[in-house]
Order: structure tokens, then sequence, then C-alpha cells
């Protein structure tokens, strides 16, 4: 990832502490609090991306994802200024953001930002 979008959150990238956090699949949606450590442009972990895996995929290989990873849930946390109505707005304006310019599922081959669309109806 490139430095300018990895110092939007925290210190230059890098964010801990404790946090309100939800969790959420098709099936099912919890919360929480609970403690959280992000360093974006981190990748202890590459082969659990959206786009390694699809790759993997048309290669006909198979990748395993650790029982820890998240498969098909989302997790969101809330920093502790966030009130009820704030929290509404930016998450309709990331899935509107997510709507125009796609999910962003890691990198290529080539290390360009991959995206992945879906028309949809919200």
């Amino acid at each position: 990832m490139t430095s300018l979008r990895n110092r939007r959150i925290g210190d230059q990238g890098h964010s801990f502490g404790t946090a309100a956090i939800y969790a959420a699949s098709s099936d099912f949606w919890t919360y929480s609090q609970g403690d959280y450590e992000i360093e974006l442009g981190a990748s202890s972990f590459p082969k659990e991306m959206r786009a390694y895996r699809k790759r993997t995929k048309k290669r006909e290989k198979k990748c395993v994802l650790r029982n820890e990873a998240l498969k098909n849930e989302i997790v969101v946390l809330f920093g502790p200024h966030v009130s009820a109505e704030r929290a509404i707005q930016l998450l309709q304006k990331l899935a509107n953001q997510i709507g125009k310019r796609g999910l962003y599922t890691g990198e290529t081959q080539s290390g360009q930002a991959a995206f992945e669309w879906k028309v949809i109806q919200i």
C-alpha cells in the first residue's frame, strides 16, 4: 500500500486500543468491546487476501485459511468519539464508496491495488 493510504488511520497507519467492535456475517451479528491492533500496509499473511486466493483458484491450487482467520465475516471498530448517528453516516458512506469504487481485495501480482465490483442496490 502507498504511504498516503497508510497515514489515514492512527499514527502513520498504526492504531491500537480498546473499542466497540461489531462483527457480522450472513447468518449472525454480534457486538462487544475488545482490544485491537491495526497496522495498515503490513502483510503478515498475504495469502489470506482475496486477490491472491482468486489468482490461486484460477491455477486450480487450494488455499486453506487458518481457523482464526476471517472468512465470510466483516468486523467494524468504532472509536470512542463515534456517536450512533455518525456510525450510520460513516457506514453508509463506506458502502457507497465500495459500490462506486469496488471492494479492495489485496494486491495484483505487479503490486497494484486490486478491486472487485458487484452492482447491487442498497
